[in-house]
């Protein structure tokens, strides 16, 4: 879908189902985690700014559905905690991202319980079933 002359970004993104957003949220997510794991700080900056833009737009997108609003609870859980994962990419502490991955999980858990949502339970990714490396490129 384009957006036309006179549409706004926030119709867009309401337009979408709520779910095509966190299909974006997963894989961007796990690849955060690939990122990090491999210390390769630089991707997981990338990876994290997605995450922000994506919740940012659920937030901003008015996800109400059975008296539950769910652009709240994104707002509400989910960005306080993206922003404290970056600072550990920014401090480049390997120990502080695995926490601060852990507690991001726990609040993607914690979002889907309120959302009414809770078969949805969010694991750290075990296997890298992508066809990317992870890894810091090498300073030639």
């Amino acid at each position: 879908m384009v957006i036309g002359e006179g549409e706004s970004e926030k119709n867009y993104v309401a337009e979408l189902p709520l779910i095509y957003h966190m299909a974006y949220f997963e894989r961007f997510s796990e690849k955060l985690y690939f990122s990090g794991i491999e210390e390769n700080w630089e991707l997981a900056d990338i990876y994290t700014h997605e995450l922000e833009e994506i919740a940012e737009m659920i937030a901003e997108g008015d996800f109400v559905d059975e008296n539950i609003d769910r652009s709240k609870l994104m707002e509400d859980m989910f960005i306080p905690q993206i922003e404290e994962m970056e600072k550990a990419i920014d401090s480049k502490d390997l120990a502080a991202f695995k926490e601060r991955y852990q507690i991001l999980i726990q609040t993607c858990n914690s979002c889907h319980d309120a959302a009414n949502y809770k078969a949805v339970n969010i694991t750290i990714p075990e296997n890298n079933y992508y066809h990317q490396d992870f890894s810091p490129m090498e300073n030639e």
